[in-house]
């Protein structure tokens, strides 16, 4: 199963790219097929051009260089003269001898592969300007340190395997999404500080970077996906921002975490988030937090305890917490039921909540659509029909099935619970059965 959808996402991407086009387009040219035939022209810089009706790209290097300074114009042998905008795919891939790059003031996207397994390549100035940088465009470089500019849209594995990179400083971001894999292996990378406008950190966007030590997140970002800072086995101390709302699964797998601060506005904490992060000895759960997956804190042996500030909070089964970790909450609140229902020492907070309008039952079983204290398939199938109107749930259906709290059943829903019947079948934990 796990093969077949991963072979299946490999031919959706490959077709999405086969549509999108090879080349580089800004928004105001046009994207007819004819606007991908090109010329190419050598430069007196020893650079190799792509000509354009109205722009160029760098294609290639004509001569052994040192340096690639990337101009800002190009003046073609008919005398016009227009902006250079991008590093064509693998343009100088695997060139040794390569040692700095200063882009011109218009280009705005590299290439994949565009300077991968350029070893020796160490300083790299990057441009107001710049938009895209794509999978592997900086592949196992040899920068120590790295300064991106704040209009940067998209990183797609950009820098991955960079074995002397110390230092990341973005200067901010246009709703920047730092794609999967963007920094993985980067294992001497000690610092990585964000400005605003970094909206997202993809799946393994800084796994096994095994030095990170000092991380500043942005103030807007909103979503950290799986597995993030997976075995970053040095960090210990992280503060996310106001802004994130969701924490993706596995995002500090085995990290060496002894403070975690969570804000309020957090909504979710996907599945074994924090997993294997022996040090952690407490932590707060946000009054906002809606759903926490299984076994967030499975691993976690000298977890002492854990507040939650919210009445209502989902526990997706088991959190997977140490036998004598100390359970803080609410009277009457999801917390307290979730002690009592594992055995776990419950010490009541301060102050009373208001209970009487709650509409979350603390017995709920997240995905049991059909009510049969079992995680199935067929639940999947249930939520579907419902959602297309052939099909009708009981109430209590309706609670376990709305996985978002949106009050509403759609295929977001569904889709949910079929990513964590998959979990659950690899982590041979299948099916669930509610326990009486």
């Amino acid at each position: 199963m796990k093969k077949f959808a991963s072979k299946s996402v490999a031919i959706l991407v490959a077709g999405l790219l086969m549509c999108s086009g090879a080349e580089l387009l800004p928004d105001q040219i046009s994207t007819s097929l004819t606007a991908y035939a090109y010329t190419t022209e050598d430069g007196t810089d020893g650079l190799r051009y792509r000509i354009f009706d109205d722009y160029v790209i760098v294609d290639s290097a004509t001569e052994e260089k040192i340096w690639v300074v990337v101009p800002d114009e190009f003046q073609k042998a008919d005398g016009t003269v227009v902006p250079v905008i991008g590093i064509a795919d693998g343009a100088f891939q695997s060139k040794k001898t390569i040692t700095n790059l200063v882009l011109g003031a218009n280009v705005y996207r590299i290439g994949k592969a565009a300077f991968a397994g350029c070893t020796n390549l160490t300083t790299a100035t990057f441009n107001e300007g710049l938009e895209e940088i794509g999978q592997e465009a900086f592949r196992g470089c040899g920068f120590e340190e790295i300064t991106l500019p704040a209009t940067l849209k998209e990183i797609d594995w950009g820098f991955p395997e960079n074995p002397n990179l110390r230092s990341v400083n973005f200067l901010g971001g246009d709703e920047l999404v730092i794609g999967g894999s963007s920094f993985a292996q980067c294992k001497a990378l000690e610092t990585v500080t964000m400005g605003e406008g970094v909206a997202e950190i993809g799946s393994n966007g800084f796994a096994g970077c095994s030095n990170l030590k000092i991380v500043e997140l942005s103030s807007t970002l909103k979503t950290m996906g799986s597995y993030a800072f997976a075995y970053c086995s040095s960090l210990e101390q992280i503060k996310i921002p106001d802004s994130v709302e969701s924490i993706g699964a596995y995002a500090f797998y085995s990290c060496d975490l002894t403070t975690v601060t969570l804000p309020e506005g957090l909504k979710t904490i996907e599945h074994e988030a924090f997993i294997n992060n022996t040090n952690l000895t407490e932590i707060t759960i946000p009054s906002t937090v809606e759903t926490i997956g299984a076994q967030v804190f499975n691993g976690d042996k000298n977890l002492e305890s854990i507040t939650f500030l919210g009445m209502n909070t989902i526990m997706l089964y088991t959190l997977s917490l140490p036998t004598t970790t100390v359970i803080r909450g609410y009277e009457g609140s999801t917390a307290q039921a979730y002690a009592e229902k594992y055995n776990q020492k419950f010490i009541a907070l301060d102050g009373n909540q208001d209970t009487t309008d709650s509409e979350i039952d603390p017995e709920i079983l997240w995905g049991d659509a059909d009510g049969n204290g079992k995680i199935e398939i067929l639940d999947v199938v249930l939520m579907n029909r419902v959602y297309v109107g052939v099909d009708k749930i009981s109430e209590s259906g309706k609670q376990n099935a709305d996985t978002d709290q949106d009050s509403k059943i759609t295929l977001s829903d569904s889709m949910n619970v079929l990513k964590l019947l998959v979990h659950l079948l690899e982590q041979k934990d299948f099916p669930i059965v509610a326990e009486s």
